[in-house]
């Protein structure tokens, strides 16, 4: 799978990795983890440096339903994502556009200014 996270419970923090192509079956498969192991009310840290984008803008808007419906559940995390291709970045800004009124998502270009943006949002959580 080209995703993978560690959970730190006690820390209350995710942190991913994503390499390669990421498909739409990758992105369900990795929320749904996140979900069943307690991660997603916590900040994450994506690292995509690696990655590209094989979902569509559709699949885009699939997953801010998911995480709507997710959100009225409870809070969902802040997530910063590294991201250096400009089609990845522009999907993950439109994710983030997208979902701002119940989460935060927010792409970057490298992980001093992913961890930076992170550290602001988590004192405000």
């Amino acid at each position: 799978m080209p995703i993978s996270h560690v959970i730190d419970h006690a820390g209350q923090r995710m942190e991913t990795i994503a390499e390669g192509p990421v498909t739409w079956a990758d992105l369900v498969a990795h929320w749904e983890a996140e979900v069943n192991e307690g991660g997603h009310p916590y900040p994450e840290l994506i690292d995509g440096s690696r990655a590209s984008i094989e979902f569509t803008p559709q699949d885009v808007r699939n997953l801010v339903e998911r995480l709507r419906v997710a959100a009225n559940e409870g809070p969902l995390g802040p997530t910063a994502v590294i991201i250096r291709t400009e089609f990845g970045f522009g999907m993950l800004r439109m994710l983030g556009i997208l979902v701002e009124p119940f989460c935060e998502i927010m792409p970057f270009r490298d992980r001093v200014s992913a961890e930076a943006w992170l550290a602001t949002v988590r004192k405000k959580l």
